[in-house]
């Protein structure tokens, strides 16, 4: 869940339709709080974050964890650093 640190979210072992409901909430975090960092182990959802991250704007990162899993970074294009 997005609780305990709400920059991060990891899904990796959550079941579907849930995994992909919170991912689509994460998107929407990102839109509100300027950046957000998914951990995911389905590659439908690997898939799905860049599309609706540019339906909002957004920018993606997206890293290969290893073991099935995905770091995916969404975060606002005109995100400022420093």
């Amino acid at each position: 869940m997005i609780s305990k640190n709400p920059s991060t979210v990891d899904l990796r072992g959550v079941d579907m339709p849930e995994h992909l409901k919170m991912a689509t909430q994460a998107v929407e975090y990102a839109v509100r709080q300027g950046e957000i960092t998914v951990f995911t182990d389905r590659d439908i959802v690997m898939k799905y974050l860049p599309t609706e991250a540019a339906k909002n704007h957004l920018t993606i990162k997206i890293e290969f964890e290893g073991d099935s899993a995905w770091k995916i970074t969404i975060s606002k294009n005109n995100k400022r650093k420093g």
